[in-house]
Protein backbone atom coordinates (compact mmCIF):
# COMPACT_ATOMS: atom_id res chain seq x y z
CA UNK A 1 0.00 0.00 0.00
CA UNK A 2 1.36 3.09 -0.91
CA UNK A 3 0.30 5.65 2.12
CA UNK A 4 2.26 2.67 4.46
CA UNK A 5 5.01 2.59 2.15
CA UNK A 6 5.72 6.34 2.28
CA UNK A 7 5.20 7.02 6.02
CA UNK A 8 7.73 3.71 6.59
CA UNK A 9 9.81 5.88 3.71
CA UNK A 10 9.90 9.15 5.84
CA UNK A 11 11.08 7.68 8.85
CA UNK A 12 14.89 8.54 9.82
CA UNK A 13 17.52 11.41 8.97
CA UNK A 14 17.21 13.96 5.48
CA UNK A 15 19.56 16.62 4.60
CA UNK A 16 17.53 19.50 3.45
CA UNK A 17 18.79 22.44 0.51
CA UNK A 18 16.29 25.25 0.63
CA UNK A 19 15.89 28.44 -1.80
CA UNK A 20 13.99 30.86 -0.45
CA UNK A 21 12.51 33.74 -2.73
CA UNK A 22 10.90 36.92 -2.11
CA UNK A 23 8.83 37.99 -4.73
CA UNK A 24 8.21 41.60 -3.25
CA UNK A 25 11.50 42.37 -2.22
CA UNK A 26 13.19 40.30 -5.13
CA UNK A 27 15.71 38.92 -3.28
CA UNK A 28 17.08 35.13 -2.56
CA UNK A 29 18.55 33.79 0.48
CA UNK A 30 19.62 29.76 1.18
CA UNK A 31 19.53 27.28 4.35
CA UNK A 32 21.31 24.15 4.43
CA UNK A 33 20.27 21.95 7.39
CA UNK A 34 18.57 18.28 8.58
CA UNK A 35 15.13 16.98 9.29
CA UNK A 36 14.48 13.88 11.35
CA UNK A 37 10.96 12.00 10.60
CA UNK A 38 10.30 10.25 13.92
CA UNK A 39 7.17 7.96 14.62
CA UNK A 40 4.96 9.27 17.31
CA UNK A 41 2.29 6.33 17.15
CA UNK A 42 1.24 4.03 14.34
CA UNK A 43 -0.02 6.46 12.17
CA UNK A 44 1.63 10.15 12.94
CA UNK A 45 5.27 10.91 12.77
CA UNK A 46 6.86 14.30 13.93
CA UNK A 47 8.87 16.33 11.86
CA UNK A 48 11.28 18.51 13.26
CA UNK A 49 13.88 20.86 11.11
CA UNK A 50 16.82 22.76 11.80
CA UNK A 51 18.27 24.87 9.40
CA UNK A 52 21.22 27.61 8.47
CA UNK A 53 20.97 30.84 6.76
CA UNK A 54 24.23 32.31 6.45
CA UNK A 55 23.65 36.60 5.78
CA UNK A 56 25.20 38.57 3.41
CA UNK A 57 27.54 39.77 6.19
CA UNK A 58 28.51 36.00 7.18
CA UNK A 59 26.45 35.75 10.38
CA UNK A 60 24.34 32.73 10.88
CA UNK A 61 21.17 31.98 11.57
CA UNK A 62 19.11 28.91 13.07
CA UNK A 63 16.11 28.13 12.42
CA UNK A 64 13.63 25.04 13.57
CA UNK A 65 10.63 24.38 13.33
CA UNK A 66 8.25 21.02 14.34
CA UNK A 67 5.20 19.59 12.36
CA UNK A 68 3.19 16.35 13.36
CA UNK A 69 2.38 14.15 10.28
CA UNK A 70 -1.42 12.14 10.78
CA UNK A 71 -1.81 9.54 7.85
CA UNK A 72 -4.86 8.55 6.80
CA UNK A 73 -6.88 6.64 4.43
CA UNK A 74 -6.02 8.68 1.40
CA UNK A 75 -4.54 11.81 3.24
CA UNK A 76 -1.76 13.42 4.88
CA UNK A 77 -2.61 15.70 7.55
CA UNK A 78 0.11 18.85 8.72
CA UNK A 79 -0.05 20.11 11.94
CA UNK A 80 1.95 22.45 13.62
CA UNK A 81 3.32 21.16 16.60
CA UNK A 82 4.26 22.37 20.02
CA UNK A 83 2.95 26.00 18.73
CA UNK A 84 -0.28 27.61 17.82
CA UNK A 85 -1.72 24.64 19.54
CA UNK A 86 -1.37 21.90 17.25
CA UNK A 87 -3.49 23.36 15.11
CA UNK A 88 -3.89 22.55 11.65
CA UNK A 89 -1.91 23.91 8.85
CA UNK A 90 -2.92 21.81 5.91
CA UNK A 91 -4.14 18.75 4.32
CA UNK A 92 -2.36 16.86 1.25
CA UNK A 93 -4.20 14.26 -0.53
CA UNK A 94 -2.29 11.01 -1.05
CA UNK A 95 -1.17 10.74 -4.97
CA UNK A 96 1.44 8.05 -7.13
CA UNK A 97 4.19 11.21 -7.37
CA UNK A 98 3.07 14.36 -6.79
CA UNK A 99 0.80 15.48 -3.38
CA UNK A 100 -0.56 18.91 -3.17
CA UNK A 101 -2.47 20.88 -1.14
CA UNK A 102 -3.76 25.09 -0.36
CA UNK A 103 -5.35 26.82 2.56
CA UNK A 104 -6.28 29.96 3.76
CA UNK A 105 -5.35 31.80 6.85
CA UNK A 106 -6.74 35.26 7.45
CA UNK A 107 -5.76 37.45 4.44
CA UNK A 108 -2.43 34.78 3.34
CA UNK A 109 -2.47 31.88 1.06
CA UNK A 110 -0.60 28.80 1.12
CA UNK A 111 0.28 26.53 -1.26
CA UNK A 112 2.21 23.27 -0.88
CA UNK A 113 3.85 20.95 -3.91
CA UNK A 114 5.04 17.64 -2.91
CA UNK A 115 7.17 15.10 -5.63
CA UNK A 116 8.60 12.07 -4.83
CA UNK A 117 11.88 12.17 -6.97
CA UNK A 118 13.33 8.50 -5.42
CA UNK A 119 12.31 6.55 -2.50
CA UNK A 120 15.13 8.43 -0.96
CA UNK A 121 14.34 11.65 -2.21
CA UNK A 122 11.41 14.28 -2.67
CA UNK A 123 11.20 18.16 -2.71
CA UNK A 124 8.91 20.95 -1.50
CA UNK A 125 7.70 24.04 -3.53
CA UNK A 126 5.63 26.21 -1.26
CA UNK A 127 4.31 29.55 -2.17
CA UNK A 128 3.13 32.09 0.30
CA UNK A 129 0.95 34.98 -0.92
CA UNK A 130 -0.84 37.90 1.43
CA UNK A 131 -1.25 41.07 1.91
CA UNK A 132 2.36 41.21 3.72
CA UNK A 133 3.72 37.92 2.34
CA UNK A 134 4.69 37.23 -1.27
CA UNK A 135 7.57 34.27 -1.40
CA UNK A 136 8.27 31.14 -2.82
CA UNK A 137 10.55 28.43 -0.51
CA UNK A 138 11.88 25.75 -2.40
CA UNK A 139 13.48 22.54 -0.40
CA UNK A 140 15.17 19.53 -1.86
CA UNK A 141 15.51 16.86 1.13
CA UNK A 142 17.88 13.54 0.43
CA UNK A 143 17.80 10.67 2.60
CA UNK A 144 21.22 10.52 5.24
CA UNK A 145 22.76 6.70 4.37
Amino acid sequence: MILSMKQDLLIGKWKIRRGIFDGTLKTRGHMRGVALFSPLSEDELIYHEELWHQAPRGSLHLARKSYRYCFEQEKLHIFFYNEEQNRLFLTLPFSEKKMSGEMTCGLEHYYLSWVWKRHNAFSHRFRVRGETKNYLIESEFRKCA
